[in-house]
């Protein structure tokens, strides 16, 4: 393996020749990334392949040098084998010791690969982070600095005095943390003295969480009681049509609509699964009253652009009515879906049929073999659902 800084004495631009990184790992695996500095002939000494002092950019491209070969010979010194590609990387990454830039750039990458979701969810994440520290290099992940940053969020009260932050989620905020520091190991990014994992007995004791989901008998209370709202209309939308999440009725348009069906790949990242269920009257009902040019089912997106951070708006809504009907279980935005979900399971129904109407992946080899399960076998289990709620008040919402 060699690598070098040089000048290409082939390629010649106005500003004199490009500097480049000679990186030679074998006569397959060499490139030669240039740095972004340039120079003429007679302002550079080749022997040492430094500038000479009559470079117009003589101390800002003698740092730079100097920076890069502690790099490469941090490269050299660690002996074991890496690409060119991930060589070229550790060297012009700004700085390749953080974390923080690399979870940054990870996130970005996560997005430009189509999952939205999952990028938002890593850069809340890293909110937390730096939240303590604005700026982490790998090698300070220890497991002294990762007791220290759990009691940062822990010591954070509410007016309640409860732990902003449950033992549940600083759980996710650690694992996420490590798999950010795994990806980079697998780049040859960061490259651990030792075999020592800083997050073993790190993690919190996991807490018993709040059920999301409302009892059959909960929900025939919330239908005897219809809120002449269009929020209470959307929280409805989710459980009637297979108990979908709140960001896939927000998206969905007419487009979606196919033969008396919804069909559609769930907004979630990384799943891809597919929905197709079977829109009931139940469901037109509703959807009639939002039928307009814009070409979605329900006008949140509008809403959205009139209300500054409508979601919490329409939760607290929620909330509030279905608090004063004398319903005391914890609401959130997916209490529609588990609510479906759980409904399904005390019917005795069909748990694989469920998770393909909720569009949950199986994960097993089998699914991977297995066809999908016939509409009208799909449709009869979300009809008993829809049915052990809505009993005989359906002209109610009409």
């Amino acid at each position: 393996m060699e690598i070098e800084i040089k000048l290409d004495k082939v390629k010649l631009r106005k500003k004199g020749h490009p500097i480049i990184i000679s990186i030679f790992v074998s006569k397959s695996d060499r490139q030669y990334p240039v740095t972004g500095y340039y120079s003429m002939p007679e302002d550079w000494n080749e022997k040492k392949n430094i500038p000479k002092i009559s470079h117009p950019l003589y101390y800002g491209l003698m740092e730079f040098i100097h920076k890069t070969n502690i790099k490469i010979n941090r490269i050299l010194e660690r002996r074991y084998l890496m690409s060119s590609e991930e060589i070229k990387n550790f060297i012009l990454n700004d700085n390749p010791d953080s974390l923080v830039k690399f979870w940054k750039k990870y996130a970005d990458e996560i997005r430009k690969n189509g999952s939205e979701s999952n990028a938002i969810v890593y850069e809340n994440r890293l909110k937390a982070l730096t939240s303590f520290k604005s700026d982490v290099l790998f090698k300070e992940v220890t497991y002294d600095f990762l007791v220290k940053y759990k009691e940062f969020h822990f010591s954070k009260k509410t007016k309640s005095g409860k732990k902003r932050v449950s033992n549940n989620t600083m759980t996710l905020y650690l694992k996420t943390m490590k798999s950010v520091i795994k990806e980079a190991k697998k780049r040859r990014l960061y490259v651990p003295e030792d075999s020592y994992d800083p997050f073993d007995g790190t993690y919190p004791k996991s807490t018993p969480t709040i059920d999301k989901y409302l009892a059959i008998e909960e929900m025939r209370t919330i239908i005897k009681f219809n809120y002449k709202h269009k929020f209470y209309d959307f929280f409805i939308l989710c459980f009637l049509l297979g108990g979908i999440d709140y960001i896939d009725l927000k998206n969905l348009t007419y487009d979606h609509v196919k033969n008396g069906r919804v069909v559609f790949e769930r907004f979630k990242g990384g799943t891809h699964e597919i929905i197709n269920n079977y829109i009931f009257p139940h469901t037109w009902v509703i959807l009639e009253k939002y039928k307009d040019d814009s070409g979605y089912l329900v006008p949140i997106h509008q809403l959205e652009k009139e209300r500054f951070q409508f979601r919490d708006s329409y939760m607290h809504k929620i909330r509030r009515w279905i608090k004063s009907i004398g319903i005391e279980s914890y609401v959130s935005t997916k209490t529609p879906r588990y609510t479906f979900i759980n409904i399904g399971k005390q019917l005795l129904l069909s748990r694989d049929i469920i998770m393909e109407l909720t569009g949950h992946s199986h994960g097993d080899v089998h699914s991977i073999y297995e066809g999908k399960y016939p509409d009208h076998v799909k449709d009869e289990v979300h009809r008993k659902i829809i049915d052990a709620v809505f009993l005989d008040w359906i002209n109610e919402i009409k």
